[in-house]
């Protein structure tokens, strides 16, 4: 470097307390780049360690999601092959007591004929009616949904 640049005005400085100096300024940022540096590689190493078990959890995940759709789309299955069996069954063939027209065969199934009345209710009023009173314990005196007395409740 030109001396000339570097004094300071005003100021003599001898060349080798300068150079001490700027050696000194030198040496600060140096060691502050080392450092840095070994930071660097540390952080690097913790990053390469991360992606390692970020890729290992991401493969396990996309295994344990495919066993998960595997175990779904069985029951699945399984639900249908126990529900839908007995509400899908066919009803058998032959059994149409020879009438040609399918309309006239399903017709005859609802236990009468359309357009004519249904079975009558029977009539219950020739029984005679007895009144008996019962005592309730306390358990039962309240409803075990809501808690009201059983005086309170009122039809709906």
């Amino acid at each position: 470097m030109n001396a000339t640049l570097l004094e300071i005005p005003g100021q003599t400085v001898c060349g080798s307390r300068r150079e001490a100096e700027l050696s000194a300024l030198v040496e600060r940022p140096l060691g502050e780049v080392a450092q840095l540096r070994g930071e660097v590689a540390e952080l690097r190493q913790q990053v390469g360690c991360c992606k390692g078990m970020f890729e290992r959890a991401k493969r396990k995940n996309e295994k344990l999601q495919k066993e998960i759709d595997e175990l779904r789309a069985e029951n699945r299955q399984l639900k249908d092959k126990l529900f839908a069996a007995k509400s899908e069954k066919k009803r058998p063939q032959g059994r149409s007591n020879g009438l040609d027209d399918s309309q006239q065969a399903c017709e005859g199934r609802g236990g009468h004929q359309p357009g004519s009345p249904g079975p009558r209710r029977r009539e219950h009023s020739h029984l005679p009616v007895v009144e008996e009173i019962v005592e309730l314990s306390f358990d039962e005196r309240v409803c075990p949904m809501c808690g009201k007395p059983a005086g309170e409740m009122t039809e709906t």
